[in-house]
């Protein structure tokens, strides 16, 4: 049985993944979404499955402020996606 291919947020100033368990050198197209914009990347795994990539225009400043969801397809199959946990952020304060 094979493992299920997987994406983890390795930074976020600049957003860094990193994907594992996907096809040898399968061709992974990549869909970073943070507050509505999209920002797409191509990458050739490894031959054991792997890559990282640098999403060098995305920086998470304020994660209570910020929606961030990435996806990667590969070309023979292999889908991941992560999305960036919403910490217990406090309510923003109202004016007296």
């Amino acid at each position: 049985m094979r493992t299920a291919p997987t994406l983890r947020l390795a930074g976020l100033a600049p957003v860094k993944v990193a994907g594992k368990y996907f096809q040898p050198r399968e061709r992974v197209q990549l869909v970073a979404s943070i507050d509505g914009t999209k920002i797409r990347r191509v990458v050739r795994a490894s031959r054991l499955g792997a890559f990282s990539v640098i999403f060098v225009q995305i920086d998470v400043v304020d994660r209570c402020a910020s929606d961030l969801f990435v996806r990667a397809i590969g070309g023979l199959g292999s889908r991941a996606a992560v999305k960036l946990p919403q910490p217990q952020c406090p309510p923003g304060l109202s004016p007296p």
